[in-house]
């Protein structure tokens, strides 16, 4: 009986220490992130700490009911186990969980030279410590033909503004249903923003609205009205801002231009623009900058003429004081490219990634300066990079050529045995494979390659007879240097 009073009074005891304990871990939980946001320091720590407290629990538990004996120092053998054990594994599951992550400063500084060729510095986030947030297109709720272009303009003006911001990754989707929404943006984000909007007797009435990523519902959603839709997006973007967990402290960080002064102040030339149009476009606004832009990358992609593209980028750049410092950079970057003045190009392409790292425009363009400069090990190590730091099927795609390039097909075949844990029926992943073992002799694994991928995508047959007809070949013909040395020459 008196054992059972005992025993009873030191679980009591126990529950109330390890209730004090949790409530103690709880308040410095929340003291630490308050910290943390207010000097700019790794959120990964609130997790960190989190997950010690939880870890530790076991090893308290048994401390609090053994209290009167473990504080003299007497320990049995299972304590003696027990104890070690806990912290051993502690110590692997917070190296699992938390030996990749950033427990540094969310924040780093980066440096560059100004047109007047002085030095400037700006304090920009780490990309990893962005808030994502994907934009989809907003509804029209009153049929207006004039202004059907804002289903998509809106999302497009709404992104170019939070561009502005580097707490935040915004992108652009054209999925139109709930569930594509969801199934976009819930892997990597927590949000997502859609709305609707209408024109009725000179007003415009905009209800943009702030989504669960995991599960659609609404977060955050509120009316702007007025006449001037370029002001309300402004509006709109510092509401959204505030939805999504960004403090005006945050806010304040970078600078906040107006979209009529960094795009233009004429709505029909920016409907011009968005729709393609840039020749009308720039007849209304012969200063729109960003006009230029994206007419020279148009030009540049379909290979216009080299003096076409140097006269639209030149334009760009002549009016681009007034756009945010990022695209300033960018048309630095294009109008490099269009004058074929590498160095340049790749000194800034390599500052922008600093500041954007998997950004596939600025990843693509350095790929480009490396092709025409014929820097063969460095598109290799860039691409290895970018694949280690964002392994997805593009950072993929781009290091398997790079590697298949330099011959090293068992580095494509390791690789991309990860990639195929994440996403394990991707057919892209599959015909990723096949090239690297045909080239590395391992016929019978292209083979094997060759048919899951037909099980999984039967819409494959359509492409399987070119590597069948390779598998044939190269079952009765070995790779030789020789043999491959004509295919460097074309």
């Amino acid at each position: 009986m008196e054992k059972q009073k005992s025993r009873k009074k030191k679980w009591i005891k126990t529950i109330q220490f390890l209730a004090g304990y949790l409530v103690a871990a709880w308040t410095f939980l929340q003291f630490l992130e308050w910290i943390l946001n207010r000097y700019d320091i790794s959120p990964n720590w609130v997790d960190v700490f989190l997950w010690v407290f939880i870890g530790a629990l076991p090893s308290l538990a048994i401390y609090f009911y053994h209290q009167d004996r473990l504080s003299k120092g007497i320990l049995k053998l299972r304590e003696k186990i027990i104890f070690p054990i806990n912290f051993i594994l502690l110590a692997i599951i917070m190296y699992l969980g938390f030996g990749n992550s950033d427990l540094g400063a969310t924040t780093k500084e980066i440096s560059f030279t100004n047109d007047s060729g002085e030095l400037e510095k700006q304090i920009i986030t780490k990309e990893e410590f962005r808030i994502g947030l994907p934009i989809f297109s907003f509804k029209q709720t009153k049929t207006d033909t004039l202004n059907e272009w804002l289903q998509f303009g809106i999302r497009e003006l709404i992104y170019q503004d939070l561009l502005q911001d580097k707490n935040i990754n915004p992108y652009t989707s054209g999925s139109e249903s709930t569930v594509d929404r969801v199934m976009q943006s819930k892997i990597f984000n927590d949000y997502y923003l859609d709305g609707t909007y209408e024109y009725n007797n000179g007003q415009f009435n905009v209800k943009p609205t702030v989504r669960n990523a995991k599960n659609g519902k609404i977060i955050a959603e509120k009316e702007f009205k007025g006449s001037n839709i370029l002001d309300l997006l402004d509006d709109i973007s510092i509401y959204v801002k505030d939805n999504i967990g960004i403090i005006e402290e945050k806010r304040d960080f970078y600078i906040d231009l107006d979209i009529k002064d960094f795009m233009s102040p004429s709505l029909d030339a920016i409907r011009y623009s968005l729709i393609g149009d840039h020749e009308k476009a720039q007849a209304i606004d012969s200063t729109y900058a960003l006009s230029y832009l994206y007419d020279a990358k148009k030009k540049i992609n379909f290979s216009q003429s080299k003096i076409d593209e140097r006269l639209t980028i030149d334009k760009a750049f002549k009016y681009s004081n007034k756009l945010p410092l990022q695209t300033q950079l960018e048309i630095r970057i294009r109008r490099y490219v269009a004058y074929e003045d590498w160095t340049m190009a790749e000194k800034l392409l390599k500052l922008q990634l600093e500041i954007d790292p998997s950004d596939q425009v600025y990843n693509d363009l350095l790929y480009t300066v490396y092709g025409e400069t014929k820097q063969v090990q460095a598109y290799v190590d860039h691409a290895e990079k970018r694949f280690t730091q964002d392994q997805n099927i593009i950072s993929g795609g781009t290091f398997l050529n790079a590697s298949l390039l330099v011959g090293n097909y068992e580095q494509v075949i390791s690789a991309i045995k990860n990639l195929e844990i994440v996403q394990p029926n991707n057919t892209d992943i599959f015909t990723f494979k096949i090239r690297p073992q045909l080239l590395n002799g391992n016929i019978e694994d292209a083979k094997k390659t060759q048919e899951r991928t037909l099980i999984v995508n039967p819409s494959w047959k359509k492409f399987a007879n070119t590597y069948d007809i390779a598998i044939d070949y190269l079952s009765k013909n070995k790779i030789t240097k020789a043999k491959l040395e004509p295919c460097w020459l074309i």
